[in-house]
């Protein structure tokens, strides 16, 4: 989880966005979202888990690239059920 953490982390600090940004856009708390980063927080602390690496893509401006760049890395096709 910490490297997938680390990926979105990554992502959204080289798009300029701050934590708050995103987890308003997520619709979840910050700290939520530094734990999910971190590789702490449960699947159901995040809400929809299955679909939370293509909703992170969207916060950070909806670019595809974001996602298949996670998938291609992490050797998924599909969002993830138990990550992040």
């Amino acid at each position: 989880r910490r490297k997938e953490g680390k990926f979105w982390q990554d992502s959204r600090e080289s798009r300029g966005f701050n934590r708050y940004d995103i987890a308003v856009r997520l619709g979840i708390h910050v700290n939520t979202l530094r734990l999910a980063e971190v590789g702490m927080a449960r699947p159901d602390e995040i809400g929809d888990d299955a679909t939370f690496a293509q909703r992170y893509s969207q916060a950070l401006g909806g670019d595809n690239s974001i996602l298949e760049e996670y998938r291609k890395s992490f050797n998924t096709s599909k969002a993830p059920t138990d990550h992040i």
